[in-house]
């Protein structure tokens, strides 16, 4: 079974789809948000209304669920800096494996969680 890369989840609360041209406009307004980019290096964040809380839960069990059914184990790279990501990783049973560069040269924590030790 090959691995989909770009799934369609969808859960009572949420539904996860590929992006389309249409949702430009939308992301674009959200992004210009600067509060969107006060904590993460990467500055690829979601609406604030979202952040931690019922939808990024339920974004994150989807995801981390549909991996499970083809991979052992799910890495997440987390920079030093963003506390609640690591927490939230932490909670879901991962845990710190090292550390490593990102393609920009910043160090970031890399957590490991393995199906067996998945805890929703």
């Amino acid at each position: 079974m090959s691995f989909d890369r770009q799934p369609f989840l969808t859960s009572e609360l949420v539904e996860l789809r590929p992006l389309r041209p249409d949702d430009f406009d939308f992301l674009y307004e959200v992004g210009s948000d600067p509060l969107i980019w006060a904590q993460h290096p990467a500055r690829t964040r979601y609406e604030e209304t979202h952040w931690g809380g019922r939808y990024n839960g339920e974004m994150k069990r989807l995801m981390i669920e549909h991996a499970f059914q083809y991979l052992d184990s799910i890495v997440m790279f987390i920079s030093p800096t963003n506390l609640r990501s690591q927490r939230a990783a932490e909670k879901i049973g991962a845990v710190r494996a090292g550390s490593s560069v990102d393609g920009d040269g910043l160090e970031q924590f890399d957590f490991r969680v393995w199906a067996s030790g998945y805890q929703t």
